[in-house]
This record gives structure tokens, C-alpha cells and sequence, in this order.
């Protein structure tokens, strides 16, 4: 399976190369100063990033909100729940200081507050889906009593431990370690979206 899945990724990066070749000089974006660029990485750019800290959070939507359209029927609906995640997103980053607070992690008001814009909904960025057979078969039997929401269980289950736990463990599971600069070594910045998701005792643990 992992060969058949690094094919069709290998195959995607380079069509999405030759695409962007012919658009940058099609559109004549290299004349104008400008290059589209596609690369290999889970994290954002760091001039991304940059510039999302000095534009306002709905500016930000406005120039890169390209959602991913896949299980939706209908782009405009899909483009609508993006934008509400994104929002959402940005304001919980100010919520998340208060509940840094609360758990005793923050003592004083010397925090750094994070910029309202959040730069983690808004890439593009190639989707790889992978179903499971047993889940498959526990659904096809009735009398197995799995349903559709026990399936979103197991797969939420499995993002988090994906997306939030295995990271955790740089250079073993992850090829990408996220690389974090002396200046963001603040709580209120580096822990993310941690607040919202564990336990007080937990973060403090952190």
C-alpha cells in the first residue's frame, strides 16, 4: 500500500509542477514579479506566516482560502464552512490565553498575544484518503451494531493521534520536524490549540 501511495503522490507533485510551470508564464506572473511555487511540506511557509501576522484574519481568507472540495457537491457550501472554521480558529487562539491562565500556566498578565489571523486552515495542500477493510466489513453486517457514528469515532480518534500525538515524536514518526524559533517560545503561542483540547492538569504537565 505504501508504494501504491507514494506512486500517486509522486505522480500528483508532478503534474502539479508542470501546471504551475505553464500558468506562471501564461498568466505572465513571472513578468509581474510574481512565481507560484508547489513543495513537499506540512508547515507553512514562513513568509506565509509573516505576512499573516501583519494582514487582518478576513484579508488572509480573502488571498488563500482554496478548500479541499472532496466529499461536497457543492464548492460555494464547502468555501462558506471553511470560512467559519477559519474564524473560528483565530478567536479561540485569545480564548485559549484565558484557559492558559486558568490552569495556572500563565501567572501575570506578560503574555504574548497571538496575532488573530491563523495560518493552519488556509493552505493547499494534497490529500491522501485510506480506508479500512475491518471497518468496512463491521458496517456491511447488521448484526455487527457499528453504525456511521461509531465509524466517525474511530476516524477522529485516529486524526488526533495522527496530526497531534505522533508529531510529538520528531525524527522518529515525523520526516518534518516543526522547528520552533526562540521568540515563540511563549505558552500562549507554542502550546497552539492544546488549551482547548486537553485537561488542565495535562497542560501543566506540558
Amino acid at each position: 500500500m505504501g508504494r501504491v501511495v507514494a506512486k500517486e503522490k509522486a505522480l500528483r507533485y508532478l503534474f502539479s509542477q508542470l501546471l504551475i510551470m505553464y500558468a506562471n508564464k501564461k498568466f505572465g506572473l513571472i513578468e509581474s514579479g510574481q512565481e507560484v511555487m508547489v513543495y513537499l511540506s506540512p508547515h507553512t511557509p514562513i513568509r506565509q506566516k509573516r505576512l499573516n501576522d501583519i494582514i487582518s484574519d478576513s484579508f488572509y481568507r480573502e488571498l488563500f482560502m482554496n478548500p479541499c472540495l472532496s466529499g461536497w457537491n457543492e464548492g460555494k457550501t464547502k468555501h462558506s464552512y471553511m470560512h467559519l472554521c477559519h474564524e473560528v480558529l483565530s478567536r479561540s487562539q485569545l480564548n485559549g490565553v484565558a484557559k492558559l491562565r486558568d490552569a495556572g500556566i500563565i501567572i501575570n498578565n506578560l503574555v504574548v498575544l497571538p496575532n488573530i489571523s491563523n495560518a493552519s486552515l488556509a493552505n493547499n495542500g494534497t490529500h491522501v484518503s485510506m480506508g479500512s477493510q475491518m471497518l468496512l466489513r463491521m458496517l456491511s453486517d447488521p448484526t455487527s451494531g457499528f453504525t456511521h457514528v461509531h465509524e466517525k469515532y474511530v476516524s477522529d480518534l485516529v486524526v488526533k493521534i495522527v496530526e497531534h500525538f505522533l508529531p510529538l515524536f520528531v525524527c522518529i514518526y515525523s520526516a518534518s520536524p516543526y522547528r520552533i524559533d526562540f521568540w515563540d517560545f511563549h505558552p500562549e503561542k507554542v502550546l497552539s490549540f492544546l488549551p482547548h483540547e486537553l485537561d488542565y492538569t495535562h497542560l501543566r504537565m506540558l
